[in-house]
């Protein structure tokens, strides 16, 4: 079995990074499906437009929306999937604040509070932003595939994975095993 390298004391989170409105029913059941069998919070980074799509389809928005509000960890990751630490204040509070109310206006029961930034890329102006619109900026440079490596945690509490990338849909439910595991001896 696994052992962790050294134990945490906060919360772990795995985010789902670019859930997007490319992302299908199909996708979003699966997964949220998985994370409440293994009683987590299903964190996703929203990003309102991908690819010249703005908006998610209609059924994505009726599942999200008609399921368990405490099942889900709604939280932003961009307008789209830009490089946002080099722009200026008035850009990057522009596209932030739109994803902000987009989010809150197409996903009724949620109220982001974390900025989980592309590429995990952060800057001054974009703490000022985050700073002005009540959000907090988390990064993280490990993906569930290194964590899945040897479990060794370190000082991270936070992981991402792609919710198109098979590898790491693939290990998905033991890591979420894992991490239901750590979190619950904490509370």
């Amino acid at each position: 079995g696994c052992i962790l390298q050294k134990m945490s004391t906060k919360k772990i989170t795995i985010r789902n990074d670019d859930f997007d409105p490319r992302i299908k029913l199909e996708t979003v059941k699966s997964l949220h499906e998985l994370y409440v069998s293994k009683n987590v919070p299903f964190t996703i980074a929203v990003n309102s437009c991908m690819s010249s799509r703005i908006g998610f389809d209609k059924d994505v928005v009726d599942y999200v929306n008609s399921t368990d509000p405490a099942t889900w960890d709604i939280q932003l990751h961009n307008w789209s999937h830009d490089r946002y630490w080099a722009m200026s204040f008035v850009d990057l509070y522009a596209y932030i604040y739109a994803n902000l109310m987009m989010t809150k206006q197409t996903f009724i029961h949620s109220n982001p509070t974390i900025l989980y930034p592309p590429w995990n890329e952060q800057g001054d102006i974009m703490s000022n932003v985050c700073k002005e619109l009540g959000l907090t900026i988390k990064v993280s440079q490990k993906t569930i595939r290194e964590l899945f490596k040897d479990w060794n945690l370190g000082d991270e509490t936070l992981f991402y994975y792609h919710w198109w990338t098979k590898d790491d849909v693939d290990i998905l439910p033991a890591v979420l095993d894992k991490l239901n595991k750590i979190n619950s001896s904490l509370t």
